[in-house]
């Protein structure tokens, strides 16, 4: 069996997990979701690709520009917005959400990369 070829794709990704004080603002405001743990939303990180960097500084840069789309995302899981944190900054987001810089993306997919809007 011949293995698949591996790319190296042009961008970075940072990964996005929620932290305890994000389920307990959530179980808070949704009663349905007093069954989610940090552990099960885990499971399923939502990753996002960034312009292609191995520098911290960069990623830095990167996270304060995107955090507001990245904490509205997470955020929809409710989707009764008047709830939703007034004031949405970035040391709330680091309190909610730990993020991961991945500065290597490689692709093992020989079929092209497609785009589709996920949410406008």
């Amino acid at each position: 069996m011949m293995s698949p070829s591996v790319n190296i794709v042009n961008r970075s990704a940072i990964t996005v997990t929620p932290t305890q004080s994000f389920l307990d603002w959530r179980h808070a405001i949704d009663p349905a979701s007093a069954n989610d743990t940090v552990e099960s939303l885990s499971r399923y990180p939502l990753i996002y690709l960034i312009p292609d960097s191995d520098e911290d500084q960069d990623f830095l840069r990167n996270l304060e520009k995107i955090f507001p789309t990245m904490f509205e995302e997470w955020l929809g899981m409710c989707a009764d917005e008047s709830v939703w944190p007034a004031d949405r900054t970035l040391g709330l987001f680091n309190m909610w959400f730990e993020c991961t810089f991945l500065p290597l993306v490689l692709d093992v997919d020989d079929r092209p990369l497609s785009r589709e809007v996920f949410r406008k």
